[in-house]
């Protein structure tokens, strides 16, 4: 995110003396973990169904 980009610069430039110079930051994605994709829940931890809702009386 570019918040936390200019966050790391700033910080950066606050200790070490880099005036002028400047400063690219590459982001890369997490490497998956083994045995399980990144964005994926395994079965137990997904939702049960909703419950119907009785009919409303008049």
């Amino acid at each position: 995110h570019f918040t936390w980009q200019r966050f790391l610069e700033n910080q950066i430039r606050e200790k070490y003396p880099l005036m002028g110079t400047p400063i690219r930051i590459v982001v890369r994605e997490r490497e998956a973990e083994e045995g399980r994709e990144r964005g994926r829940t395994s079965k137990s931890t997904k939702r049960a169904p909703a419950k119907a809702k009785p009919a409303s009386r008049p």
